[in-house]
């Protein structure tokens, strides 16, 4: 993909990258890293101790960059070990989401939250189904982008909602704006917003006093 993009740009052509940051070129970026934080800092907020985090698989462009931010996060928080386990499955699919939880839970015990990406997300779920232990009474989880299967799994999935909607209209406007100028002007790079969208998937485990 970068050497598409470099001959793009070297064509004189209007360039917008969507998805990863890329300073050198217009885009419009999702902070990965900062998705993951959120993530954390939510299901902390809600009274959760120890932590499953599946990253993205060992090579994807992410994978770093999740790894980065979630270990810089628990640093500065000063949480204890095994607070938060990150591990990265074999593959980004409901196989590799089940599998990858299934191996942490038996070898490590079990953990009261996952984290995982939509699709692995759905794994975990299978895997808790096979196991009788009932979400979120035993084990919240939450998913990571907020696609359209987060509201038809059972139960419905609790997100970090990447915005991929207003991503796609943002880097149109942008398009739209490059090729009615002659030239094209300094880069242009927006961060999109992210936030959570709570369903039934996350229990609330604070104590009540």
């Amino acid at each position: 993909m970068d050497t598409l993009i470099s001959a793009a740009s070297q064509m004189g052509l209007p360039v917008v990258v969507v998805g990863p940051q890329m300073e050198q070129e217009n885009n419009v970026f999702t902070d990965y890293g900062a998705g993951s934080v959120l993530g954390l800092r939510y299901l902390l907020g809600k009274g959760h101790k120890r932590i499953l985090c599946l990253n993205s698989p060992a090579g994807y462009g992410t994978a770093e960059i999740r790894k980065k931010a979630v270990a810089e996060f628990c640093e500065h928080q000063g949480l204890l070990e095994g607070t938060v386990t990150l591990v990265s499955p074999q593959s980004n699919s409901g196989e590799g989401g089940r599998a990858a939880v299934k191996s942490v839970w038996d070898s490590n015990g079990p953990f009261d939250a996952v984290i995982a990406n939509d699709i692995m997300g759905l794994g975990a779920l299978r895997f808790f189904y096979e196991r009788h232990i009932s979400v979120p009474d035993d084990v919240s989880v939450l998913s990571f982008d907020d696609s359209f299967l987060c509201s038809y799994a059972s139960p419905a999935l609790t997100a970090v909602d990447l915005n991929r909607e207003l991503s796609g209209r943002l880097a149109a406007d942008m398009m739209l704006r490059m090729v009615s100028e002659e030239s094209h002007g300094e880069k242009t790079v927006i961060s999109v917003p992210l936030g959570i969208v709570p369903r039934e998937s996350v229990k609330d485990r604070r104590t009540v006093r």
